[in-house]
């Protein structure tokens, strides 16, 4: 029974072991990975919504930002999140924001269109 335990110990010891020399150390830099999709939009903030999230259940912020001739729902992040760091924005403001476009499911009417 103490060899098992023995066992044990040195597995989870070599486990450690790893996952330390797993951690980028010193001038190692990660990779980044471009993001295929990633586009800049430019525009003036018409409207500042509250949401919560479906998942988390946190409130979310969005912005509708007029970019020339359309309108784009920009989702910004939490609340708390933004609260913390002192990020304001008003309607009128001008923002650049660069990410992915996508359309998302309709909640009501046809379920399989997006």
């Amino acid at each position: 029974m103490f060899k098992g335990k023995r066992w044990v110990l040195f597995l989870l010891a070599i486990l450690l072991l790893l996952m330390i020399l797993a951690v980028p150390v010193g001038g190692r830099k990660l990779r980044t990975v471009p993001v295929s999709g990633e586009q800049s939009f430019s525009g003036t903030v018409e409207t500042l919504n509250e949401h919560t999230c479906e998942i988390c259940k946190c409130i979310e912020i969005s912005a509708t930002v007029k970019t020339g001739a359309e309108l784009l729902e920009v989702r910004l992040g939490p609340k708390t999140f933004l609260d913390e760091r002192k990020f304001h924005l008003s309607r009128g403001d001008s923002i650049q924001v660069t990410g992915i476009r996508f359309t998302e499911r309709r909640k009501c009417g046809n379920p399989g269109r997006s």
